[in-house]
Formats: structure tokens, C-alpha cells, sequence
């Protein structure tokens, strides 16, 4: 323990020197309003200084033109305040298309207490809780969910805002992942200031000898990082509640 503490401070002193810086829970009790910004929750703003209204559009090349965005930004050096992540061969920035995954990840509407002719109202979110599963992954991501046009849409034309992978529920099996820096699992805390500066600081718990790491940009775009004294980054949040692409 005191090692570990020992460890806390000096990372503290290289952090400043660089900075100089269940599942079975009803949905209908976490869906909440379109919002700026974590915790803040306003009315959908409609189409006001618009003519357009905005619909759902989950075609083909409406999916690929956000991949193709996503693969631009992965590709291209990204920083953290892209909001965005390589999780196993797809390159994704929040939000983005639920579609764009549901064939794979996938979730029973049922298990929080609603059918399948749920929608979710201009501007709504579900809670940070939905768990995902895929066939033969072993492991789940957990999700948020945003409906981002001016008219109601079901699940599979929603978008995800808020993704989270915790490679310390998973056991064994877990995703490949790549973060902006090239930080990958089991990247340290001085890896990590070495390429981003927490912009919240970071808090530690002595008892499990972990850090959190705490980025906020634009009070839209957030990450959180859980990082292990031994074992380096073990979970990753991120989330945007930017409201269009």
C-alpha cells in the first residue's frame, strides 16, 4: 500500500510538471431529455432556424458515409476530444448509428420492460446501462442511446452516445481495442498523461490500487479511464452528447 502510494504522488508530480495540467431495470425510468452536457437535461430543441426535419436514415450509404468519417478520424492521428475508439476491426467516434453494430450487438427490449414497438421521442436518451451481447464474444459493451431527429425513432435508428468496455467483467475474453495515442489496455498512467492531460484530474482508490481519469471537452465529449497500479487501463467510458453529427 505505501508502495502504491508512493507511486500516486510521484505520478501526480509528473502529471502536473506535464500538464503545468440491472440489466433488468425498466427503461421507462431512464430515459431522459436531449442534453448539452453530462447531467444536464433540456427540452429537445426541435427544428427552430431550420426548414429541414430531421428523420431517420439508416440506409446504406448513409451508414457508410459515417464510416467512412469515422475511419477518416481513427486514421488521422485523433485526440481525445474525437470521442472516438478502434473496438476490434471498427473505427467508431460517438455518436454514431446503433445500425451501424445492431447486426452483431444486440439486446432484448423485453429485459427492460418494453416491446418491440418501443420508440424514443426527439431528443430522448436512455440511461449508460444497456448491456450488448455478441454471439461467441464472451464479453458485453455497454451502451446509451439517442434519438437525434426531430421525429420519433425506434432502437435500431437511434444512436449510440455513450459506449463503455470493462475488460475487468470480461475474464479472459475481451475486445481489441485502440484509443487516441495508440493507447490500448494495460497502457499506463504515464503513458497515458505522456499523450492526453486529464482535463478533471484524476481520483485513485487506495483499496483497489486504481486511478480514474477523468477528460472532458466542450462539456460534450467525455472519457473515463480506469487504470490498474499493475495492469494498466482495465476500463474505458466514453460518451458525447453532441447533438448531430
Amino acid at each position: 500500500m505505501k508502495r502504491f502510494k508512493s507511486i500516486v504522488v510521484l505520478l501526480l508530480c509528473i502529471m502536473l510538471l506535464l500538464a503545468a495540467c440491472n440489466r433488468h431495470e425498466d427503461i421507462r425510468d431512464i430515459i431522459t431529455d436531449a442534453s448539452d452536457g453530462e447531467g444536464d437535461n433540456l427540452a429537445a430543441s426541435g427544428n427552430a432556424g431550420r426548414n429541414e426535419i430531421r428523420v431517420p436514415d439508416i440506409s446504406e450509404e448513409k451508414l457508410k458515409k459515417e464510416a467512412d468519417e469515422d475511419r477518416h478520424i481513427m486514421s488521422d492521428n485523433p485526440e481525445f476530444k474525437d470521442c472516438g475508439i478502434l473496438l476490434g476491426s471498427e473505427n467508431l467516434t460517438l455518436p454514431f448509428s446503433y445500425k451501424r453494430i445492431s447486426d452483431e450487438w444486440t439486446f432484448n427490449l423485453s429485459d427492460y420492460g418494453f416491446d418491440e414497438d418501443f420508440k424514443l421521442g426527439p431528443g430522448e436518451r436512455t440511461s449508460d446501462t444497456i448491456h450488448l451481447i455478441k454471439e461467441d464474444a464472451g464479453y458485453e459493451i455497454i451502451v446509451g442511446l439517442y434519438n437525434p431527429y426531430d421525429v420519433k425513432c425506434t432502437v435500431e435508428e437511434a444512436y449510440v452516445y455513450s459506449l463503455t468496455i470493462d475488460r475487468r467483467e470480461t475474464g479472459e475474453e475481451y475486445p481489441i481495442i485502440k484509443l487516441p495515442g495508440g493507447l490500448t489496455w494495460g497502457a499506463t498512467f504515464r503513458e497515458i498523461i505522456e499523450v492526453a492531460h486529464p482535463t478533471e484530474g484524476f481520483t485513485v482508490d487506495e483499496e483497489k490500487q486504481e486511478m480514474y481519469l477523468s477528460f472532458t471537452y466542450n462539456y460534450e465529449n467525455y472519457y473515463m479511464l480506469t487504470v490498474s497500479e499493475t495492469r494498466g487501463i482495465m476500463a474505458v467510458t466514453i460518451k458525447s452528447y453532441a447533438k448531430t453529427r
